[in-house]
């Protein structure tokens, strides 16, 4: 069976611009020099159902924010604002695609085991991957038209 799992709706993920990401020192315990090397992933996405705003997920990788659980999982919007940080997250990050308006959709991770189901009030997702409800694996992989992979370690 074809993985259609591995594309990227939303666009590239990008890597090298560091814009979004030097911006969290000003609102996290995290200094410029740290942000300046830490490597991270960051890819735009609808989270709110308004193609009038952009949201961007951003997922760094350093021991400043990871531990053996995984690592810290950001949630901003267009002016970079932190809206959400997650904790013990491991990739992938994918999008539950559903027909809904005016409410923000969730976001599928791995952490403490199993994939996990992270819902967002306003915006702030759950505040640790491991706390969200369990979803088989199966559920998540073999329904690409429902579960799109977002983010995802680089190939």
């Amino acid at each position: 069976m074809e993985d259609s799992n591995t594309t990227y709706p939303q666009g590239a993920i990008n890597t090298t611009d560091r814009t979004r990401l030097l911006s969290f020192a000003q609102s996290t315990d995290l200094n410029a020099a740290y942000l300046d090397t830490v490597r991270f992933l960051e890819q735009v996405v609808d989270l709110d159902g308004n193609p009038a705003t952009t949201e961007y997920i951003v997922y760094l990788m350093g021991m400043e924010n990871c531990g053996s659980g995984g690592c810290n999982l950001y949630v901003t919007n267009q002016g970079n604002e932190i809206i959400s940080n997650t904790t013990v997250v491991k990739l992938p990050v994918y999008l539950k695609n559903e027909e809904s308006t005016g409410t923000w959709k969730n976001l599928i991770v791995w952490s403490d085991g199993a994939y996990r189901t992270l819902t967002a009030e306003d915006g702030e997702y759950t505040p640790n991957g491991s706390m969200g409800v369990e979803i088989s694996q199966e559920e998540v992989e073999d329904n690409p038209e429902t579960y799109v992979k977002v983010l995802d370690y680089l190939d």
